[in-house]
């Protein structure tokens, strides 16, 4: 072979190796390019690791609450007190279990707490204050959101009729108010998402 048609033959082989590791770079580019839009996909309708919605009611019927209360601080602590008038059934902000019902003298006054625990082990914790009696329930009885828990009153710390409202998660008082307007708005709500802050005066 002619030193010629050697050079010929390895310059054509360069071009052919050179073609296929164009193709094979290619390839490979459009394979992650599709492996990351795949996985983008899949994160994007996963649910977040903490996410763990709970059902929540509105502690009244509609027609007692004016909306402008679900936003409205609280003095001192997170919380939330609400000016439904003496007699009011209120209601539970989500499903639990009577941890206590009784009377708190220089507080609560006559109240409830419901306990429960989330999806993904959250300890929640709501406690309703000022009732008018001792709330009819009993230590463990389960009690759904909108289901009633007492009747509205002034008992214990309080310069009139009006529903408090605490809410705790994991021991730590959290704001019960962005569950209160997504109560109103009729959707479920992540108490992973409620602030410790930002709703007190």
């Amino acid at each position: 072979m002619s030193l010629a048609r050697t050079l010929r033959t390895s310059s054509t082989t360069t071009r052919s190796a050179t073609a296929t590791t164009r193709k094979r770079r290619s390839a490979v580019v459009m394979m992650v390019a599709v492996i990351g839009t795949l996985l983008g996909t899949l994160l994007a309708l996963a649910p977040a690791a903490n996410a763990s919605p709970v059902t929540v009611g509105l502690p009244a019927t509609r027609a007692q609450i004016n909306p402008v209360w679900l936003s409205a601080p609280h003095h001192d602590y997170p919380a939330v007190d609400l000016p439904l008038p003496a007699g009011t059934t209120a209601r539970a902000l989500f499903n639990g279990k009577v941890a206590w019902v009784g009377y708190q003298a220089g507080g609560c006054g006559y109240g409830v707490t419901l306990t429960a625990t989330t999806a993904d082990g959250r300890n929640l914790e709501a406690t309703y204050c000022h009732a008018r009696s001792l709330p009819a329930l009993s230590t463990g009885q389960l009690v759904r959101a909108f289901e009633p828990v007492l009747s509205v009153g002034s008992t214990g710390a309080s310069s009139g009729p009006h529903l408090h409202i605490q809410v705790k998660r994991n021991g730590v008082k959290v704001c019960p108010q962005p569950a209160l307007r997504a109560a109103w708005a009729g959707t479920t709500y992540d108490f992973n998402n409620a602030p410790t802050s930002g709703c007190t005066y």
